[in-house]
């Protein structure tokens, strides 16, 4: 009103302290972390997909006799809540393994791959694989699986992979030859070859 204003009625505002700022600084962090922790963890969506849950394995003997029977199990499981469209299960065998029976006739000459199709959320199942196993004693050799497939919310393929490691530990037989040192040429000589079982 063009008067001028009593300026001892004036009060100084007190100034916020480093502290009080930093303090404020850490509480929104901490607000916005929890926020972030309950979108993807709380909050997310039924039909979200985890390659974690997607497995695939291999079990049976790990020691074997070479020229042994032997039998393992392929377990594959899509556990969550999304189905998985083309699934397919590849097995590259050991050299000296040799496939006698499968408990799902496999799908191509080779008789190591499967076309499992569409798995259901929550769902799986199981291949017994039969067969010999050769090879020389003391090595180690490998079964390797591969679970390729596509959820049903995404575009892309994605791959599963395992292994299980197979050790010839002994033979059901042993093997000896015996003969002279020097052999003249043109002369007969002895070689003797036992073979008997252990």
């Amino acid at each position: 009103d063009g008067s001028m204003p009593d300026m001892t009625t004036f009060q100084k505002g007190r100034k916020r302290s480093l502290v009080t700022a930093i303090g404020t600084l850490l509480t929104a962090c901490v607000v916005l972390g929890a926020v972030i922790w309950v979108g993807f963890f709380v909050l997310q969506p039924k039909g979200a997909f985890s390659e974690r849950a997607v497995t695939v394995s291999m079990s049976g003997d790990d020691r074997v006799e070479v020229g042994q029977l032997v039998h393992y199990q392929i377990r594959y499981k899509n556990d969550q809540r999304v189905p998985l469209g083309k699934a397919v299960l590849r097995v590259k065998y050991p050299e000296g393994f040799v496939l006698t029976e499968a408990s799902r006739d496999p799908t191509n000459e080779a008789r190591d791959e499967w076309i499992l199709g569409i798995i259901p959320e929550s769902g799986g199942g199981t291949i017994n694989l039969t067969g010999y196993m050769y090879g020389n004693v003391g090595t180690k050799q490998s079964f390797r699986l591969f679970w390729d497939y596509i959820p049903a919310n995404f575009n892309a393929e994605f791959q599963s992979v395992t292994s299980l490691s197979v050790e010839l530990a002994s033979a059901p037989v042993t093997l000896a030859v015996t003969g002279p040192e020097d052999i003249i040429p043109g002369r007969e000589a002895v070689i003797t070859v036992k073979l008997k079982p252990v």
